[in-house]
């Protein structure tokens, strides 16, 4: 749809802002390259997880050392 969503920004508020055509690639490209970076980062004893709020921990506990937490989140709609 064109649109990205930024959650928990400036002032805890979510926001979605138009995604210019012209970055799609680019975020394509960083897409396929970042699973291989969050390997090697798994794979070394200082890898710190994301954060993530206090409700979400329990519910997730696997979600802060998943890719699509600590890089993007990526919205499928129904």
């Amino acid at each position: 749809m064109g649109l990205l969503t930024i959650h928990d920004g400036k002032g805890g508020k979510n926001s979605v802002v138009p995604l210019p055509e012209i970055l799609v690639l680019a975020i394509g490209s960083q897409l396929e390259v970042v699973p291989s970076i969050l390997d090697q980062d798994l794979s070394t004893e200082s890898f710190a997880s994301t954060f993530l709020l206090h409700a979400l921990e329990p519910k997730y506990p696997k979600a802060p050392k998943e890719f699509n937490w600590p890089y993007i989140r990526k919205h499928v709609p129904c």
